[in-house]
């Protein structure tokens, strides 16, 4: 059975062998088919399908082998001698035993691409450990009880958010192993552990000090009195910032409130009598109000089930519609990415095109890139390519902080107003620096106002300068800016475009604006975190730093495009697409499905054998299958009969046995016992495990112009030396390039006016050296966390740090 190939797609003619299990390996898998790639999924003989297979198998071919049997090691060693990719999600070592040895599959095929998914990393001590969704959680901190509190007991989610960040980053390490074979470079041996993984999910959590997102007392405020509330329909109406939105909102229908006038009582006031307001409609009605007519950021909470049905998310093909050989007609997660000139599709269902037994399995001889290796890839896949990006906040410049560390020259453009101090407090415009140590490492850093008349011929000059144009303005603000793709490929032809949004483009929610609440209120993350009558955000900001590593993989395989081809494209990704891609195990919608997983904020976990558990100092998390688990609880010393009946008391008799125990000790006992078991690491502790500063998950870096601060580490690129590490991971002080641009781009004898008049600034005004000092992690707060003997030495160090705007 030989497969086809449309010469559109991105990966046409990619020979793709996809070993993966669960989740992690078949949705790179999904990935990289939905783009054209010819992938082959092994499935063991007694595979039994599941739901999430609707969508992880679609335009793949499967065949069952038994690679434990002679005949069917053969075949798969076959299969990997002509792979292009080779995707696996074992624990570590386990291939090898197998008979299919990475390092000698590169050693015999220089250029493999072998792309491995573990729980823990190889050389992890927990490698061998049973690497559960919950226990990889709870090693990396991914279960707050609220958003924002990093420290404190965990409560339970039931997103896969450690293995779905996993393969959103292998993403990308793909298609960079790609672009440095498709230049004569080698093979690569990737390896993406969900550990690894959880730390992109930690974020700016990790930022020590931390960048603050708002110093408006107005908002933090309002938006303690006033998150969500009901409407007509018993649906919820979610409010996030900034307050300029909900200010017009006011101005039509409660004029007698200034936000910036209120007092404690003026709020609470306000807040009963929007609710009452609210009340008064549908959600849905409410949303578009806010929307189109304030112009605010107002969303709408709805589950997931009506989220697969939403008008938006099947007019932008966030969802798609499959019909299922097992399951008939399903809605289910669209494509990582949109691509205006080779969209991603679904060309087949999953098992429309499997092997049978005596087939051929087999693929045409690849065409994709040249196998053949001129240099020693050492170069940087993305060296020579050059980025503006004119993006704010968290997700939009998360993008391009992994294009800077595929070595792409990066500048970073932010809005010289706030230099000079012309922040508006009712636009929050402080928050465009939270986490700005975090999303701006590896770039050069200019303040621009690319409003400014004055500004003219220098934005034109960069435009003719730039491979990429990366910002997240909604498509009429990019017009009025001249950024949008046919303003911007006026100037320079062969400019990839690429847009972060809230939701994606091709519905009607395409102009909405909002940040990561709104886009887990819309599509059901929020009723599972908070309950069908209290939605509420996740503790986790998991939808920001994802969905800028999927942008990253769009922008990559544009590049791979107009390196292949010439073509080049637009890209779109988007905070409510990424949302329903974690969401994949449950967003999977069919006639007479049970919508069975676990929510609300009293969850522990799956099973009395697959959730967390309280001990006596602390949490952890216990994981195992639930066909043997009276044989695997009873090797755990202390537990009898009595515990072990099979009925629906056993959590309850598991929470009073584990409660006497230390974490440490029942997680030793659980794992001896052939359990999968970790204690829950808040984020604080975490900060200050010497493991993950040791293997480079965490770093301490001196930011030029901004001081020492602790930050997430471990760039992308596997192949720099400590030099070049150090350049991707530090962010530079805002604004501290600007000159520099000017002049390089030929501009230098205009510097004077282009500063007097407001369109460039150099960014010394304390507005934007105070939203980036010590702010939360000062004094009493840091000192609330943990005694300071207790301290970790790295925090202790951080916690002595002068103030930004101290530094020279």
């Amino acid at each position: 059975m030989r497969q086809r190939h449309d010469e559109t797609d991105v990966l046409a003619g990619l020979r793709v062998l996809d070993l993966g299990h669960h989740l992690a390996g078949p949705m790179l898998g999904m990935f990289l088919a939905d783009h054209g790639a010819d992938v082959i999924r092994v499935m063991a003989p007694g595979h039994e399908s599941t739901v999430s297979e609707a969508a992880l198998d679609r335009n793949k071919r499967r065949v069952r082998l038994d690679l434990k049997s002679p005949t069917g090691l053969a075949q798969a060693r076959d299969l990997a001698a002509s792979a292009d990719v080779v995707i696996e999600n074992f624990r570590p070592g386990v291939m090898s035993r197998l008979g299919i040895d990475p390092q000698r599959a590169l050693d015999d095929q220089p250029h493999l691409i072998w792309c491995s998914l573990p729980g823990f990393p190889r050389d992890d001590p927990r490698s061998d450990v049973p690497a559960w969704e919950g226990v990889v959680a709870s090693a990396a901190g991914l279960y707050p009880a609220r958003h924002g509190e990093i420290d404190g007991g965990p409560v339970f989610s039931a997103l896969p958010m450690a293995s779905s960040f996993a393969a959103f980053m292998a993403a990308h390490r793909v298609a960079g192993a790609l672009l440095t074979r498709a230049r004569g470079g080698p093979g690569e041996w990737i390896e993406v552990s969900l550990y690894e993984a959880a730390f992109q999910a930690i974020g700016s959590y990790a930022e020590v000090p931390v960048s603050r997102k708002t110093d408006n007392p107005t908002y933090a405020m309002i938006h303690r009195l006033l998150e969500t509330a009901p409407a007509a329909d018993g649906r919820h109406v979610y409010f996030d910032s900034p307050l300029r939105g909900l200010q017009v909102f006011l101005d039509r229908y409660l004029p007698q409130y200034r936000l910036l006038e209120l007092d404690g009582a003026g709020a609470a006031r306000l807040a009963s009598d929007v609710r009452a307001l609210i009340a008064t409609r549908p959600a849905a009605e409410w949303e578009r109000i806010g929307q189109e007519e304030a112009q605010g950021a107002l969303g709408l909470c709805q589950s997931v089930q009506e989220w697969l049905a939403d008008e938006h998310a099947l007019a932008s093909e966030t969802v798609v519609t499959v019909d299922d050989p097992e399951l008939g007609t399903t809605r289910q997660p669209g494509a990582a990415v949109r691509l205006s000139q080779s969209p991603a599709r679904v060309r087949w269902a999953r098992g429309a095109r499997d092997f049978l037994i005596g087939d051929d399995i087999s693929w045409e001889a690849s065409g994709f890139v040249p196998r053949q290796i001129s240099h020693d890839g050492r170069e940087a896949p993305l060296a020579g390519v050059r980025i503006l990006d004119c993006a704010t906040l968290l997700a939009g410049p998360t993008t391009t902080r992994v294009l800077a560390q595929y070595g792409a020259d990066v500048i970073k453009v932010d809005n010289a107003g706030l230099a000079a101090g012309a922040g508006d407090p009712l636009t929050d415009d402080r928050s465009a620096f939270h986490g700005y140590r975090t999303v701006s490492s590896g770039k050069r850093t200019a303040f621009l106002d690319l409003k400014s008349e004055h500004l003219g011929g220098v934005l034109a000059d960069l435009l003719r300068s730039v491979d990429v144009v990366h910002h997240n303005f909604t498509p009429d603000a990019a017009g009025r800016l001249g950024l949008d793709p046919d303003s911007v490929r006026a100037i320079r032809p062969s400019a990839v475009c690429s847009t972060m949004s809230l939701h994606s483009h091709g519905g009607f929610r395409g102009e909405y604006r909002g940040h990561e609440p709104l886009a887990q209120m819309a599509t059901g993350m929020g009723v599972r975190a908070g309950g069908e009558g209290s939605p509420r955000m996740l503790g986790v900001v998991v939808n920001d730093h994802a969905a800028g590593h999927l942008n990253a993989f769009g922008v990559m395989l544009s590049l791979l495009q107009r390196q292949r081809t010439g073509a080049v494209q637009d890209v779109n990704a988007s905070l409510s697409r990424t949302a329903t891609l974690h969401q994949l195990p449950f967003a999977i919608g069919f006639d007479g499905r049970t919508w069975e997983e676990p929510s609300g904020p009293e969850s522990c976990g799956w099973s009395p054998v697959d959730r967390l558990y309280r001990a006596m100092d602390g949490w952890f998390y216990l994981a195992g299958p639930e066909g043997d688990a009276a044989s695997r609880l009873a090797r755990i010393p202390g537990i009898d009969q009595s515990i072990m009946g099979d009925d629906e008391l056993l959590g309850a008799r598991l929470e009073d046995f584990f409660a006497g125990w230390s974490a440490a000790d029942a997680v030793e006992a659980a794992v001896a016992a052939g359990f999968g078991a970790h204690r829950y690491v808040p984020v604080l502790e975490l900060l200050s495990d010497t493991s993950a500063h040791e293997r480079g998950l965490l770093t301490i870096m001196e930011h030029p112009g901004l001081g020492k601060a602790l930050g997430i580490g471990h760039p992308v690129f596997g192949r720099c030396t400590e030099d070049e590490e150090k350049t991707y991971l530090s962010a530079r002080r805002p604004g501290l390039d600007t000159i520099d641009l000017i002049e390089e781009l030929g501009h230098g004898e205009s510097l004077a006016e282009l500063l007097r008049s407001g369109a460039a600034a150099l960014g010394e005004n304390s507005l934007v050296n105070d939203s980036l000092s010590h702010g939360y992690w000062e004094g009493r707060k840091i000192e609330a966390y943990a005694e300071p003997e207790r301290l970790a030495p790295a925090i202790r160090l951080i916690a002595g740090v002068p103030r930004a705007h101290d530094v020279e």
